[in-house]
């Protein structure tokens, strides 16, 4: 077994693909990170102040799925974004929590 992440915050839920995408607390709140399978590279894919986890690659590995609280409201939502962060885009709209996506 080899140790892929280092720092002192919890990092969890990993989704392997060609990279890994997984949640990190390591600034402060859950957020989406991807890496090299050798753990080299590691660069956070969301910035907000809500809770972004549990991530998913999509088939082709061009989008993330993961699950959040950044609608404002105390419910989870699915949105979609790029691997780089960009075009976050929201999926769900339910007065349930929708968590744990996968493709």
């Amino acid at each position: 077994m080899r140790v892929l992440t280092t720092s002192s915050a919890l990092d969890a839920e990993p989704d392997w693909g060609a990279r890994i995408a997984f949640t990190s607390s390591r600034a402060g709140n859950g957020d989406i990170y991807v890496m090299q399978a050798d753990g080299t590279g590691q660069t956070r894919v969301t910035a907000h102040n809500a809770t972004d986890v549990s991530p998913a690659w999509s088939p082709d590995e061009s989008k993330l799925v993961f699950t959040t609280n950044r609608d404002g409201s105390s419910n989870f939502e699915l949105y979609s974004t790029n691997p780089d962060g960009t075009g976050a885009a929201r999926l769900t709209d339910h007065t349930s929590a929708d968590l744990f996506p996968d493709w």
